[in-house]
């Protein structure tokens, strides 16, 4: 499920994304937090998506992988490979529902700024098509920058995919294995709201 909130006729259009491993349950308030703040009237200048469980499956039973057993993050089919174990890719590109549902949803939201939420690596993704966006989104969010190369070439990820068709920009961003729920639900929301807003403002 996505949520849309904000201005739907603003210039610039963003997407949070949380929940795609179902044992990183600690980002989830990050999506609760942001829905608050668009009900409070907080994103005149952004058309926000909200996606606030990618993996409902793997959330239930507190999982990285879906239901069967795939791990979402290494399904999309840009330099997708055939991995095993915890990283399983699936049988073949796109074989999830998952997979094909957001990609729907992506093609019709066509964000300029998504950002991935996961953990718990702590930091903003450096190893992406614009590092000056990478840049701002880690000083919004006062983490630092990271290389997510997955130590050569990521394969079949979200954000791989969305980089290498659309012109807008997607980027992963981690918290730590245990960021507290507090600053996750209300601080946390209030600098990504910050940082789309002024991303609107200078579209």
């Amino acid at each position: 499920m996505a949520y849309r909130v904000g201005n739907y006729d603003a210039k610039f259009t963003a997407m949070v994304v949380v929940g795609m491993h179902g044992n990183e349950r600690g980002v989830n308030g990050i999506a609760t937090g942001l829905r608050e703040l668009a009900a409070q009237g907080r994103f005149t200048a952004v058309d926000l998506w909200i996606v606030p469980a990618y993996n409902p499956d793997g959330l239930v039973v507190n999982r990285r992988q879906n239901s069967r057993g795939v791990d979402l993050n290494r399904n999309f089919p840009q330099n997708w490979r055939p991995l095993t174990g915890n990283y399983y890719a699936g049988n073949q590109a796109a074989s999830e529902v998952e997979t094909h549902s957001f990609m729907k949803v992506l093609d019709r939201a066509r964000p300029d700024l998504l950002l991935s939420f996961h953990q718990p690596l702590n930091g903003v993704d450096i190893d992406t098509k614009y590092p000056s966006w990478s840049r701002y989104v880690a000083e919004g969010l006062n983490l630092p920058l990271k290389n997510f190369n997955c130590g050569g070439v990521c394969s079949g990820t979200m954000t791989g995919w969305y980089n290498a068709r659309y012109p807008g920009i997607a980027m992963t961003v981690e918290y730590g294995a245990k960021p507290d729920a507090t600053y996750m639900r209300t601080y946390a929301p209030r600098r990504v709201a910050a940082l789309f807003q002024r991303a609107g403002g200078a579209s």
